[in-house]
């Protein structure tokens, strides 16, 4: 069993672990028919607001889309995701070239995702099984506006959590930074740190965890099964409904795929202003 499907295994619940490990070897399958010999990688992404946690969240980076035949490949991706029809032609129109893409699976939505990362910014488009769909985009925000990532950080956490976030995340040396925002005003950063294992950041993350959510419990228990895996990113957002909501990034080794493949916990937005930032054109 190799460690990308341990961390699968790791998860909480047996009905989605079954689910998460047929996408993944659904995954493989096509990949192997690339000749991509290695084993598909894997990130898993845990979600905590005061009221819920959810654990059934992945990744896959998807290698073999490139050189020739890229939209044959790209449509045999989202044939053997379901896609809905109509967003084949979308993606054909704008996507037929080399790119970094990802595939991802939220069972605790019931909705999968196909990512393509281009330039500085990416393209993400969620589907569920009825055939409804939207495009989500967000870009990397320039480090000369890092300093205002740490304040509307400030804004949207209490001092406790904002604490432990900078013990998680030294925010004195961002790598790379992500916004996100919705026409809605919902807000929120991926930030990306340099791998580090759980059980070294174990103090500070249950601390955060337990400022943040009503009955961390459950929580407790993912982490003894999954403290040897590593942090790659940490999302921080905020929205009316759910209120903050703290997103852990999950790999099991400290292998980085490329910087510049974002997570896939996307929020809409296409040239709204996030914070104090100014965003870039997005078309």
């Amino acid at each position: 069993m190799n460690e990308y499907i341990s961390l699968i295994k790791s998860g909480q619940n047996e009905s989605a672990i079954e689910k998460a490990l047929d996408f993944y070897y659904s995954i493989e399958e096509i990949q192997t028919s690339w000749g991509i010999s290695f084993s598909p990688k894997i990130e898993n992404s845990i979600k905590i607001s005061s009221s819920s946690i959810s654990y059934n969240r992945y990744s896959i980076p998807i290698f073999g889309i490139n050189g020739t035949n890229v939209w044959q490949k790209t449509e045999k991706l989202l044939n053997t995701m379901n896609a809905p029809r109509e967003l084949y032609n979308v993606i054909k129109k704008r996507h037929n070239e080399n790119g970094l893409i990802i595939a991802g699976l939220n069972l605790d939505m019931n909705t999968k995702r196909i990512y393509f990362r281009e330039r500085d910014k990416g393209y993400g488009y969620e589907f569920d099984s009825n055939g409804n769909w939207d495009l989500k985009v967000y870009p990397d925000v320039p480090s000369a506006d890092y300093t205002h990532v740490i304040e509307d950080l400030k804004l949207i956490t209490s001092e406790q959590i904002f604490y432990e976030i900078k013990n998680i995340v030294p925010l004195d040396n961002l790598n790379l930074v992500t916004a996100r925002s919705t026409p809605k005003l919902v807000l929120g950063y991926h930030i990306y740190t340099s791998p580090k294992q759980l059980k070294l950041l174990e103090n500070y993350i249950f601390a955060l965890v337990s400022n943040l959510n009503n009955n961390p419990t459950e929580f407790y228990i993912w982490f003894e099964k999954n403290k040897n895996m590593y942090l790659h990113w940490l999302g921080i957002g905020y929205t009316e409904k759910a209120g903050l909501e703290i997103t852990l990034y999950i790999r099991s080794n400290d292998e980085n795929w490329n910087i510049y493949y974002p997570p896939l916990d996307f929020f809409t937005f296409l040239k709204w202003k996030v914070f104090n930032i100014d965003l870039p054109n997005t078309k």
